[in-house]
């Protein structure tokens, strides 16, 4: 009764229990299901300013979905990992950026595609660059030399499936390593 007085004690005992059932379906084995219940809860937490928990979250929700290769489900939970690490100015945003990008246009709605972007635009201006070169876009060699400077051993690259290619014939590059997934 006391947790339907407030919405705040509501959401509260909302994630402990969602929480406990996450780690129960860890333990027995079931990544998919508590990795649901880690978005359940990582929006709560982005509802609430709570950025750099909710970052995790997701963060634990993207990786089982990478792991399974369901880049669609990743499409759509990345924008959201994007937004908390902007607010929280972590240091995996510009990898999160380039995973984003990397799953190709029919996945990733313009806007998302966007903010990924023009959250990479800073990374792409050197030092010396005058307010009046910042409208200036960066060319191929900056971006190349960004991406490479960035640590992209947590980032998968995607690329977009082909006409009547199934999610599970898709290749999944991890710079260091190479997972395939037929």
């Amino acid at each position: 009764k006391k947790s339907l007085s407030s919405q705040e004690e509501f959401q509260d005992l909302y994630i402990f229990l969602t929480a406990s059932a996450a780690g129960q379906y860890r333990q027995a084995s079931r990544h998919r299901l508590a990795a649901y219940l880690d978005g359940e809860i990582a929006e709560i937490l982005m509802s609430r300013g709570d950025y750099r928990e909710a970052a995790a979250n997701f963060k634990s929700q993207c990786d089982v979905y990478l792991a399974e290769a369901w880049p669609r489900l990743l499409a759509d939970k990345l924008p959201s990992l994007m937004r908390c690490q902007w607010q929280c100015n972590s240091a995996y945003l510009r990898s999160t950026c380039v995973a984003m990008l990397s799953l190709g246009e029919t996945l990733v709605s313009e806007q998302d595609r966007s903010s990924a972007l023009q959250s990479l635009m800073p990374a792409t201006q050197s030092p010396a660059s005058s307010a009046a070169d910042t409208a200036v876009p960066p060319t191929a060699n900056q971006v190349r030399e960004t991406l490479e400077a960035m640590d992209l051993s947590k980032v998968l690259l995607l690329r977009p499936l082909a006409r009547g290619e199934s999610a599970c014939s898709k290749t999944v590059l991890m710079r260091g390593d190479t997972v395939q997934v037929e």
